[in-house]
């Protein structure tokens, strides 16, 4: 009689990546080379022919995506939604099988606390949370049931827009154009296999190109189509993350994945790939470009994209550290790289060019700023002061390269568009975040019409109108929900827009309240514009109606 005994199953790193294995338990050689975890599959009973291929996916893998998505829910739960009613979690059987299915109207009742009605900040930092909640809970689904399938015309055409705007120059000299601009050709292939760590770069070019350049497409298509690009990047994120090696091409796919989920409102995991990308540009050497001992220091001109793709990450990183509280990393190493094109006879002069010296003076300026941070014996009135003084500089920077009238001159590109309104968005966003760090804008707004600093500050005043001013032109540009849900999660307006809410409510002899209420309405209606149907935004929505309520009830009226 034959033996029933089969051998043993390759283990799950060989197996990824195609070479043989001893087999050895509990690690195997080339596991026990390399120093990684050994993992060995199950044996699973063969499936019948007609099940759709890809089901053969580990789902132990999902699953962790979707222990993590949930850990995440749990915890934002837990922090912000004690008074707010839970609702009803759907059942396997309603859940959709396309991602899309989140554009759908939802008629569920999502309240704000009755404690909160008082406070414009505390109104909307819940309804954001509860934005990401929701967000997360469809991730949740729809990274395990979503069907991915993504046009090969439309990513051609979003990879050829990307690849266009000269804005997009963050570290391009390391990304394998060619293979990138294959990828709709090859990725369908039945014999072709592409790592893990291609795979996440692809699709996050892919989302950014989608979001950023969707020419002709309607706002369900836009949103069906992210999400089915970041669903792929959380469908390859397990794989790469147990190969990685820190090898040029994880650096580039951890900086994308870190943009991508940032934009996808997943702090967490942004702030877990930002690490990553500033551990890789470290052990690349990036940050030791004119020392001496880079790779690319003979080619000048991969050295000035190198070098101005590392000023853009200082920059990603104080915005992490301001905005996100979190703890500096590239910025807290010793580094030495000069600013692109000082070699150069004369500098390339061209918008890109110019918003990029606008965005490393202001860099310089926060640097400062985190400088004089942490310094220890400073008093308080001391450190207010410096930092108005800081503040005043990136204002009058702004103003000095006419900022607002260069950004009303008319472009020939959406991408030219978005390249300047950025450019004075973060810098007005840095003011507003620069005076909440040291108390001048404090955590509740609406305490009395005198006992706030932040309403007494002319300089945090003209920033927040600056910032609505700015979201609202950025909504009108990306009229779709993961626009609005962009500027949101990366611009963070709620500051602004709670602060002018404020000051509407508290400040009626002010003639400018008039302005202020046109403003607020104009912002108000873009956002219920864009979120009506959509779920996850729907709480954005009543928070903005909320507001206006309050106005109308104590008789503030344009």
């Amino acid at each position: 009689m034959l033996s029933t005994q089969l051998n043993d199953l390759s283990c799950i790193a060989c197996k990824a990546r195609k070479v043989r294995c001893s087999r050895v338990k509990p690690r195997c050689d080339r596991c026990e080379t390399r120093g990684i975890d050994c993992c060995y599959p199950k044996r699973v009973k063969r499936q019948s022919a007609h099940e759709k291929r890809g089901i053969t996916r580990n789902n132990t893998v999902l699953s962790t995506i979707l222990g993590r998505l949930q850990r995440l829910e749990e915890q934002s739960t837990n922090n912000n939604f004690h008074d707010a009613p839970e609702p009803t979690a759907p059942s396997a059987s309603a859940a959709s099988t396309t991602p899309s299915s989140h554009f759908d109207s939802d008629n569920s009742p999502i309240s704000i606390s009755s404690v909160t009605r008082a406070d414009p900040l505390k109104i909307l930092e819940d309804a954001i949370d509860q934005m990401r909640r929701l967000k997360l809970q469809f991730y949740s689904r729809q990274v395990i049931t979503g069907t991915i399938h993504i046009p090969t015309d439309l990513a051609k055409e979003w990879l050829h827009n990307y690849f266009a705007r000269t804005s997009n120059n963050l570290f391009r000299s390391l990304i394998n154009r060619q293979l990138i601009e294959m990828m709709p050709d090859i990725i369908d292939l039945p014999h072709v296999h592409l790592d893990p760590v291609v795979l996440i770069l692809y699709f996050a070019i892919l989302y950014i190109g989608c979001v950023f350049n969707a020419n002709n497409l309607h706002a369900s298509q836009v949103s069906h189509y992210a999400t089915s690009c970041y669903l792929a990047c959380l469908r390859a994120l397990p794989y790469w993350q147990r190969e990685v090696q820190g090898s040029t091409m994880d650096f580039v796919a951890a900086l994308f994945m870190a943009q991508v989920a940032l934009l996808c409102s997943d702090d967490d995991l942004a702030w877990q790939m930002h690490q990553h990308t500033c551990d890789f540009a470290r052990a690349l050497g990036l940050h030791n470009i004119d020392r001496g001992d880079y790779a690319g220091f003979r080619d000048e001109a991969r050295s000035d994209e190198d070098r101005e793709g590392f000023w853009q990450l200082i920059q990603i990183d104080l915005v992490v550290r301001l905005v996100l509280n979190k703890p500096p990393l590239i910025t807290a190493d010793t580094w030495k790289v000069n600013l692109p094109w000082l070699n150069s006879s004369q500098p390339p002069a061209d918008i890109h060019a110019t918003t990029f010296i606008i965005h490393s003076r202001v860099t310089l300026i926060v640097m400062h700023f985190f400088g004089i941070l942490d310094e220890a014996g400073m008093g308080d009135g001391e450190l207010q002061r410096c930092t108005e003084e800081l503040c005043h500089e990136i204002k009058d920077l702004l103003l000095d390269w006419q900022a607002r009238d260069w950004l009303l001159a008319p472009s020939a590109h959406k991408g030219e568009e978005f390249t300047k309104t950025d450019v004075v968005i973060t810098g007005y966003t840095f003011i507003i975040f620069m005076l909440r760090k040291v108390g001048i804008i404090g955590p509740h707004l609406t305490k009395s019409t005198t006992g706030t600093p932040g309403l007494l500050s002319p300089l945090a005043l003209e920033a927040s109108r600056r910032v609505i001013e700015i979201s609202i032109e950025l909504c009108n540009m990306f009229p779709y929900p993961e626009g609005l849900s962009m500027v949101l999660v990366y611009y963070r307006p709620d500051i602004a827009i709670a602060l002018l809410y404020s000051h509407v409510l508290h400040s009626t002899d002010d003639p400018g309240i008039v302005e202020d209420m046109d403003r607020l309405g104009k912002l108000s209606k873009c956002v219920c514009f864009i979120s009506h149907g959509c779920r996850e935004l729907a709480p954005i929505g009543r928070a903005m109606e909320t507001l206006n309520r309050m106005m109308t009830d104590q008789g503030v009226s344009a």
